[in-house]
């Protein structure tokens, strides 16, 4: 019995968020404090999102390539990252994530030109604190 309970709550630990369509645009860190309260290098994998978006910060997300980009470069690539900083909502719809440089280029295999913004599906994993207002 006690078994059961224990597996319940672990399954229940591990859930994860339906999947949504989005955009994903970058954003340059440049040693400033994002919204969580912490400095974090443009190489490591990182996401602003609107305070409408339903993740906190150190929540964790995986993230999708479903295209939309310089020849559609990346598709596929999939890659986690971690919610550090708030986008402003006039720019950020509850789907799009603006994401670190490393995160971006990871997903377009490098590419940050024009047009600047691709396709994504994203969910949440897990983790989180502290919401993003």
């Amino acid at each position: 019995m006690k078994f059961s309970l224990f597996a319940l709550a672990a399954t229940a630990a591990t859930t994860v968020s339906a999947g949504r369509i989005g955009k994903a645009t970058f954003f340059w860190q440049n040693g400033n404090y994002g919204y969580c309260g912490a400095v974090n290098p443009d190489s490591a994998y990182l996401i602003a999102a609107s305070p409408h978006a339903g993740v906190t910060c150190g929540q964790t997300v995986q993230i999708t390539n479903v295209g939309g980009g310089i020849n559609n470069l990346g598709v596929g690539n999939s890659i986690t990252a971690t919610v550090v900083d708030r986008c402003p909502p006039e720019e950020c719809h509850p789907n799009h994530l603006d994401l670190s440089v490393g995160a971006f280029q990871a997903l377009t295999n490098g590419q940050l030109d024009p047009p600047g913004s691709v396709e994504i599906e994203w969910q949440v994993l897990g983790g989180g604190g502290r919401g993003i207002y």
